[in-house]
């Protein structure tokens, strides 16, 4: 009889156990509702203070910490954003969502080396990524740091052989490095499958005019 009592409490703890589950589960999906609501009003504080029930209860949670960052980079709050990026990542260390958050927050507040750090850590992630690797190639552009950018836009050549744009930014790279046979062979590259290129052909105007002088 004893044995059946305590069997019976053990499935009644169990279903509230599971009832507890799921209305905590009810909750931060109401608050997760609520917060893309306020969002789409362009109230992004009340959309924060929505989740700020839910971030008390799971501070360390990934997609809590990913919405925090975005609301509060929407509503220019950069530090805590970057705070709330980084909280991401601790806990999804290979989310692109949360590494993009993090470095479009460092761009807003041109930290400069933080920016490139955090891009140079996605890249290495998503080697083949065109847009991130390409967008960190643009930065060394940006900052003269042209061997640099060369290096990036080589290694993702091979899985973007026939891309214009990609070429085009190698080539005008290592031209700038001063690395001008391999940019006059990237430029010939260009124009066997764009024929007509106007950038692959001014820049070899520009290397023979280089030559002769």
């Amino acid at each position: 009889m004893k044995k059946m009592y305590v069997l019976g409490m053990m499935f009644v703890l169990s279903v509230l156990s599971g009832m507890m589950a799921f209305a905590d589960m009810g909750e931060r999906q109401n608050a997760i509702r609520e917060s893309y609501v306020l969002e789409g009003k362009a109230n992004y504080a009340g959309a924060i203070k929505s989740l700020a029930g839910q971030y008390n209860q799971e501070p360390t949670d990934y997609f809590i910490n990913l919405r925090m960052g975005w609301l509060n980079y929407l509503l220019g709050n950069f530090k805590n954003a970057l705070q709330h990026y980084n909280a991401a990542i601790d806990a999804k260390g290979h989310s692109k969502a949360a590494g993009l958050g993090k470095v479009n927050t460092l761009m807003k507040t041109q930290d400069w080396t933080g920016y490139e750090d955090a891009l140079k850590t996605l890249t290495k992630v998503f080697r083949s990524d065109y847009d991130l690797n390409l967008r960190l190639a643009n930065y060394y552009l940006n900052t003269k740091k042209y061997e640099e950018g060369a290096e990036v836009t080589g290694n993702l050549i091979p899985y973007y052989p026939d891309d214009v744009v990609l070429l085009n930014t190698h080539g005008y790279l290592n031209m700038l490095a001063g690395k001008k046979e391999h940019a006059e062979k990237t430029f010939h590259e260009v124009l066997s499958i764009s024929p007509d290129n106007v950038i692959a052909k001014g820049h070899l105007t520009e290397l023979a005019k280089n030559k002769s002088s």
